[in-house]
């Protein structure tokens, strides 16, 4: 792991696990995504002043995702080769600088290539800030610990909107994308200044201390030991593994639910793409729109929280099939609603949506760190990311082109129906009985 971002591990009980991550993690997480929803709002907006169609404006949007997908496995490299540390801020300055240019430009293809750069810096704050948190958070509270990294994402998300509807008024639509540049230069300049604790523990490494295994139950307590004799084989410690064979060895995982997390994240793409698009087909201003997006993310703060404890006391399953359940629904609610009642029924689309990611706020990055070696980690999670990022790109193209075939509300009717099959999916794959890293629930810890 990284020896150039300090770090201690949380050994008080009650609220102790949180104090190392505040300032590394959580306040920075909260900037640059206030920063991302800011951009988000507009970059598809002034691809439309620009001359693109609705279509081409969603695909504008989707090259963020496809630079986040890009982006994932260099940037687990980069934090297991750098620290978590400098890959933050490397990440925060390139996002200050990218969308400080997106309020230069006008084109399609220009805002098309600042999202892609967007796209990538986001990557490599989203590894390293999860690999940072893993080691130090105590693997009891560690699907707390991801809902909050979620949950400090969901304020930004409010904050960030509402800051840049709040510019428009004097900038235009620029005034999202200055609003995204200074809230990145800010998350760098807490990363730059954050002091770093002493030591560095490996808290969040299941079995990385003889307290930490006693807590996990019998089939966690052996997958811990395995790894860490993985972990201490001096074979090992000569070279990271390759690609292909962390790939091989977590194969199953992967193709299992690593899908199931494709679609989650494919659901939770269309929000920022959808929710403006289909208000803009409606006729509202750019300024109601982003109070509209603001409003869906201020659905989620409601659950984020409780959706942790309940991932660690009763296991993930639960929360990951609701989760894609309810994005389902509100997917289908929206498309039919919308064609019917308009604005009304896209704003009661777009904060049921809200809610269904509220629920499952935490669960593809408490499910990679499940999924995680110890050795390898950031590498790993990079591939983990990978398959979100895939669902979170392949959401706005799916739904440029289900637009370009049919219309906003049967796209949006159609990729409902694939939440809900990803939930089904979910079902079964993190079923108690099926072997893996979810065998059973997590340890139980109180709140």
């Amino acid at each position: 792991m990284s020896r150039y971002f300090g770090g201690r591990r949380a050994r008080s009980q009650g609220q102790g696990w949180v104090r190392p991550i505040v300032w590394p993690v959580l306040v920075p997480t909260t900037l640059i995504f206030g920063a991302e929803g800011a951009a988000m709002v507009v970059l598809g907006l002034s691809a439309i002043a620009g001359g693109a169609s609705l279509a081409l404006a969603a695909l504008v949007v989707a090259t963020v995702g496809i630079g986040q997908l890009a982006g994932s496995i260099p940037a687990g490299q980069l934090t297991t080769r750098y620290g978590e540390r400098r890959v933050l801020v490397v990440a925060s300055l390139a996002s200050t600088v990218t969308w400080a240019g997106a309020a230069l430009v006008s084109s399609p293809a220009a805002l098309a290539a600042v999202g892609f750069v967007g796209g990538v810096a986001s990557a490599a704050f989203a590894v390293a800030r999860q690999s940072y948190t893993i080691d130090v958070v105590p693997h009891a509270y560690r699907a707390r610990a991801m809902s909050l990294l979620g949950g400090s994402g969901r304020v930004g998300l409010v904050l960030g909107p509402l800051a840049g509807a709040g510019l428009q008024v004097w900038f235009g639509l620029a005034g999202g994308f200055v609003v995204a540049s200074a809230a990145a230069a800010l998350a760098a300049l807490t990363l730059l200044v954050v002091r770093e604790p002493g030591d560095r523990g490996v808290a969040g490494a299941a079995g990385s201390s003889p307290a930490a295994t006693a807590s996990l139950p019998a089939t966690s307590r052996d997958r811990a030991a395995a790894q860490d004799a993985v972990a201490s084989d001096p074979r090992r410690t000569t070279r990271p593994a390759t690609l292909r064979e962390l790939v091989r060895a977590h194969a199953s995982v992967l193709a299992t639910v690593g899908i199931g997390v494709v679609v989650i994240n494919l659901a939770r793409s269309l929000r920022p793409v959808l929710v403006p698009l289909a208000l803009s087909e409606a006729g509202a201003d750019a300024h109601t729109t982003s109070l509209v997006v603001a409003a869906a993310a201020a659905a989620e703060l409601m659950l984020f929280y409780p959706a942790g404890v309940v991932m660690d006391r009763y296991g993930r399953r639960v929360v990951a099939v609701s989760c894609s359940g309810v994005m389902g629904v509100g997917l289908i609610l929206m498309g039919a609603l919308g064609a019917l009642e308009g604005l009304a029924g896209i704003v009661a689309g777009a904060v049921l949506l809200g809610i269904g990611s509220g629920i499952g706020s935490g669960v593809v990055k408490t499910l990679g760190a499940d999924a995680a070696p110890v050795r390898d980690r950031a590498t790993f999670l990079g591939v983990w990311n990978v398959l979100g990022e895939t669902g979170g790109a392949a959401g706005p193209l799916a739904l440029s082109a289900l637009t370009a075939v049919a219309s906003l509300a049967g796209a949006g009717v159609v990729l409902g129906v694939v939440a809900l099959a990803g939930a089904v999916g979910l079902t079964r794959w993190l079923s108690p009985g099926r072997a893996g890293p979810w065998a059973r629930p997590g340890a139980a810890a109180g709140a």
